[in-house]
């Protein structure tokens, strides 16, 4: 393993707090952080690469909206949106400083695959002192998303044969963070690993047998489950039907076209109802409004608020980040979220060979996963910030037009 500098530890220590303390605390260790990056550096850097200006005119939008609502909108839930925008700026930021000045991709991956290490760790023994191997403990305590991002990174350069350390270790640690990405039974944290294992394919693509042999894998893994929740049908108070239940019932948690007639049909279809309410409001909005939105002021879902995080009626923010967008910033909010994603895409489809194979794989199943994601779990504009996508995206960014020089 190559020697553990003070940057490295700082590192670790941000993906650590992302995925164990409040947000509150966290965006403040990032500001810290990217402080350190701009002094240490004496440089501010002001182009990035990254097309932030897309989520700071998503904000500034979003706020001159806010203050036209402003009889129905207070000072606290403008910051408290400016904090869901900004988030992801701050740590793109720090991936382009990272890039610029301080450390090459292997060690950024190396110090992220060590992080998981740690929660990993971490994770289990606080489970085996918990002594309660539940559907409902493992879900109350499970890690944020941020581990699928280390799984997949594993993933993708053990496939590649790339090595973050020795093979041993190597397999060691993937298979560490595998366990804790499904552990907490997250439909999110399986599709990210689905995407980058997928990409993962598309790359070894030319090569017959590896291709072939991982479509069987998949295949296998496809009648397993099948025949897991043929078996499990009748068992949903086991922890493994419990889980398949909850994947059965993905896409009808997603209908927002039913009619919400009891507090029970809401509950079983909260995500449904969510968008339901988001679409009315959208609808009775007047022109201005539905073109650049309503400011941050939320979605209304009546007394329903006060059990997922709202005040006065309102949630801030959406399971599905799309609707998020589109409330506080309109149409023109969201044409621009989704430009993010086009420009990111095309630019790696054209440069795409300019960069290591496994660089392309990561960084596209990051944007991709994001835009799966997003139906479900906030996207890109959340309180839930994922560091590990956010520096990549900025460190690969900058990768891309400017060459690595170390203080």
């Amino acid at each position: 393993m190559s020697k553990i500098k003070y940057l490295d530890i700082i590192i670790i220590f941000t993906i650590l707090l992302n995925m164990l303390v409040p947000y509150e605390y966290y965006i403040v260790e990032m500001m810290i952080f990217l402080a350190y990056c701009i002094i240490k550096s004496r440089r501010l850097i002001v182009k990035t690469g990254a097309d932030i200006w897309i989520f700071m005119f998503i904000t500034i939008l979003a706020i001159i909206m806010s203050i036209y609502n402003r009889i129905d909108i207070s000072f606290y839930m403008i910051i408290r949106g400016c904090q869901y925008c900004l988030g992801l700026v701050i740590a793109i930021y720090i991936g382009v400083y990272l890039q610029r000045y301080f450390i090459d991709e292997k060690r950024l991956i190396q110090d992220i695959a060590r992080a998981g290490m740690l929660m990993t760790i971490y994770y289990i023994g606080y489970l085996l002192l918990l002594n309660d191997f539940s559907f409902a403990t493992l879900r109350e305590n499970r890690v944020n998303t941020s581990i699928a991002f280390i799984a997949s990174i594993q993933m993708i350069m053990y496939i590649n044969n790339e090595r973050i350390f020795s093979k041993k270790t190597d397999r060691c640690l993937l298979i560490g963070s595998m366990i804790l990405s499904l552990f907490g039974f997250s439909r999110s944290n399986l599709m990210i690993i689905l995407i980058a294992f997928g990409f993962s394919i598309i790359s070894k693509a030319r090569y017959k047998k590896y291709f072939i042999n991982s479509f069987i894998i998949l295949l296998v893994a496809i009648l397993v489950f099948i025949g897991m929740a043929w078996y499990y049908a009748d068992k949903p108070d086991t922890l493994i039907g419990s889980y398949i239940n909850k994947l059965l019932l993905s896409l009808s948690e997603l209908n927002s076209s039913q009619v919400f007639s009891s507090d029970a049909e809401i509950s079983a279809n909260w995500r449904g109802y969510e968008v339901s309410q988001a679409v009315q409001q959208f609808k009775k909005s007047n022109i201005l409004q539905q073109v650049f939105g309503q400011g941050f002021r939320g979605v209304y879902v009546g007394q329903y608020s006060v059990y997922v995080g709202g005040t006065d009626g309102y949630l801030p923010l959406l399971h599905n980040g799309y609707f998020s967008v589109l409330t506080y910033s309109g149409i023109v909010g969201l044409v621009l979220y989704m430009l993010f994603y086009i420009k990111k895409i095309i630019y790696m489809k054209k440069n795409g060979d300019k960069i290591t194979n496994y660089t392309t794989c990561i960084y596209m199943s990051f944007l991709v996963s994001y835009i799966v994601i997003t139906f479900f779990i906030n996207g890109m504009i959340a309180k839930s910030i994922y560091f590990i996508p956010g520096i990549f995206i900025g460190y690969m960014a900058s990768r891309s037009r400017y060459r690595l020089r170390q203080y």
